[in-house]
């Protein structure tokens, strides 16, 4: 539902590509219902694929400037993460003074789109119930942490052939103001069937998957 008139919203767009080629290309659309005009200011994160081998994070990459977003009364305004950054996975917040919003992200990539709500928190606990590791798939569980402070998670995973917390994804790091994605596909053996839990230590973050 949209936030109140006079009230302000902070929304939380986390799983998306801005690079050219991108699985999953992330645009964000902020939506105005109300009969006054808002502004929004639209802040991108970026990060990347935590690779194995050493596997953990330990350095943010730089972000663009804040972008600023004027939305009319009854209209809406579409930002394009790749057109602001060039990044293997970026994120935004958008935070919006004075009106109704509503915000939505997109992702687009060869093997179709999806649309969504963005989040409006974060969270020490996320629960995705279905995923897809097999030969001819990918899943990115993407962790984004929108605040100064870095946040710690314990990853653990169920499939048909059992439960699996791959120790790397243990007391795993997630950099304040990073966006970092992790593959299953690394982690956990071919499967038709994933589920996974995140669960901070330490912080919150915000939590989507890409299949």
């Amino acid at each position: 539902a949209p936030v109140e008139a006079g009230g302000s919203s902070t929304w939380y767009c986390a799983a998306g590509t801005a690079v050219g080629g991108g699985m999953a290309d992330h645009s964000v659309t902020i939506v105005n219902p109300g009969t006054d005009d808002v502004a929004a200011i639209v802040t991108v994160h970026v990060g990347a694929v935590a690779g194995t081998g050493a596997g953990r994070p330990d350095a943010v990459p730089s972000a663009p400037p804040p972008e600023h977003v004027d939305v009319p009364a009854g209209g809406r305004a579409d930002v394009r993460l790749g057109d602001l950054v060039e990044a293997p996975l970026a994120a935004a917040v958008v935070e919006v003074e004075g009106g109704e919003a509503v915000v939505e992200h997109r992702v687009r990539g060869e093997h179709g789109e999806d649309v969504g709500p963005c989040s409006t928190y974060a969270a020490d606990t996320w629960h995705f119930a279905w995923g897809l590791t097999t030969r001819d798939a990918r899943e990115l569980v993407v962790l984004f942490n929108p605040f100064p402070s870095a946040a710690t998670v314990d990853a653990a995973f169920a499939t048909e052939d059992g439960p699996r917390e791959p120790v790397r994804l243990q007391g795993f790091p997630v950099p304040g103001r990073s966006v970092v994605g992790i593959d299953l596909g690394d982690d956990v053996t071919r499967s038709e069937h994933v589920s996974a839990t995140i669960r901070a230590r330490s912080g919150r973050v915000v939590a989507e998957r890409l299949q």
